[in-house]
């Protein structure tokens, strides 16, 4: 069958010369003349092949060159021959690690032959054999290309220029050192600043409580010796007088309070907070017309037991204080989170304006809230410090006669700071 079908595509063509006075059969198969038209695409695919593979090479921003199993030049464009500087050399030999630097040779050369060994990619990063006072840097990688015997016949590969790479990486990893080395210096000013700050509020602050103590002591000295003498405008007075020097102590030890917090890294425990709570309640002594609803089953949680005691003690202290209604009722409540607990002490009370919210948290910040304005502008300005210190934070939610809710969070792991120390 298949001779008959190659015996159908047979044809018989006639060639003559005339000039030669000769006349020629030529019997030709129709399979030849298929093989000879797969070869003609076959060269061309070629052709085309090599002619992109050309425009490539002279175009392309990296260098490409081809060696033999040992590493020796075969073939290389122009670009690599500039990386190389090896340009005044139209066909360079020898190996192709003489573009590497005397100082990086060993290293390279011994990872490029175990990447042979072994039939693996190689790529490194090194400096060029400029010999011309200045530093260039190329990254090289080189693919083997194992025969059919499972030996490297010859490896292909691609250089590329990383010069100015390496000059911004360098330049920026040196503003990264002067931006941390300002940052100490900057830091440690203000460390020293701080540190001065708290040793002159110390200062002032024994020195304003002398006075302060003797002009307590004088009006005790007065109420009490010279009580028949006074009539009761001038007890009243005396009253006032007492009242102006417990504030005024009361400011200066939120003043220290203020400035003491950061300064002292006090360590962190397991606190149970229904005794802390319940303390700080009994201390307060709210009076019979005050209902204060606390959980009967608060959180343990990990902190400094007189960071926690002051956070509840003022929002506490505040709600009691500020109280306008005949039946009061303050309620705290905890609630879980991700990775931190959220309480909230919530009141009945006149309410603050919205207005108003951000204003409270400032250091000497007082509102008028009813009869009030007894207080120092300190408690939740340090409320607050305490939290951030911690990572976590404090809002509220309030308006006028619907109460007011402070609500903080209190995270499992205090905030981590970046330290100086290496």
């Amino acid at each position: 069958m298949l001779g008959s079908a190659m015996q159908a595509e047979t044809v018989l063509t006639v060639h003559s010369d005339i000039e030669e006075g000769l006349v020629s059969l030529r019997i030709e198969s129709g399979l030849e003349q298929a093989s000879a038209a797969r070869i003609a695409k076959l060269e061309a695919m070629v052709r085309e092949r090599d002619e992109l593979l050309r425009l490539l090479s002279v175009h392309a921003p990296v260098g490409f060159f081809q060696t033999d199993g040992a590493g020796r030049l075969i073939r290389t464009n122009a670009r690599w021959r500039e990386i190389a500087r090896l340009s005044h050399i139209a066909a360079p030999r020898g190996v192709w690690w003489q573009m590497v630097d005397p100082g990086d040779r060993e290293r390279v050369v011994g990872a490029w032959k175990a990447a042979v060994r072994h039939g693996c990619e190689f790529q490194e990063e090194f400096r060029t054999n400029t010999g011309a006072g200045w530093t260039c840097y190329v990254r090289t990688r080189i693919v083997p290309v194992i025969e059919g015997g499972g030996a490297v016949g010859k490896c292909i590969g691609v250089s590329e220029d990383i010069t100015e790479r390496r000059r911004l990486e360098s330049a920026l990893r040196r503003a990264h050192e002067d931006l941390e080395r300002k940052v100490k210096e900057r830091t440690a000013q203000l460390q020293a600043a701080n540190m001065e700050l708290g040793q002159f509020v110390h200062v002032v602050a024994h020195d304003l409580k002398a006075p302060l103590r003797a002009v307590s002591h004088l009006a005790d000295w007065v109420a009490s010796d010279c009580a028949s003498q006074i009539d009761a405008n001038g007890h009243n007075l005396l009253g006032l007088l007492r009242q102006r020097v417990q504030y005024m102590h009361d400011l200066i030890e939120g003043v220290l309070s203020y400035t003491r917090l950061g300064q002292t890294k006090e360590p962190e425990v397991e606190l149970d907070l229904n005794a802390l709570v319940r303390r700080v309640l009994t201390g307060l002594a709210p009076p019979s017309n005050i209902q204060v609803h606390i959980p009967s089953s608060l959180p343990r949680v990990r902190g400094v037991a007189g960071q926690l005691q002051r956070i509840f003690q003022n929002l506490l202290d505040n709600a009691i204080k500020f109280m306008d209604k005949p039946l009061g009722v303050i309620t705290v409540r905890a609630t879980r989170l991700r990775n931190a607990w959220q309480f909230a002490v919530a009141d009945n009370g006149p309410g603050i304006e919205p207005r108003y919210h951000a204003q409270v948290f400032g250091l000497f910040e007082r509102l008028r809230v009813g009869p009030h304005n007894d207080g120092t502008g300190i408690g939740l300005a340090l409320v607050k410090r305490i939290l951030e210190a911690k990572g976590g934070e404090i809002t509220l939610d309030s308006a006028p006669g619907e109460g007011s809710v402070f609500t903080f969070t209190w995270p499992d792991a205090p905030v981590r700071l970046e330290s100086n120390e290496q």
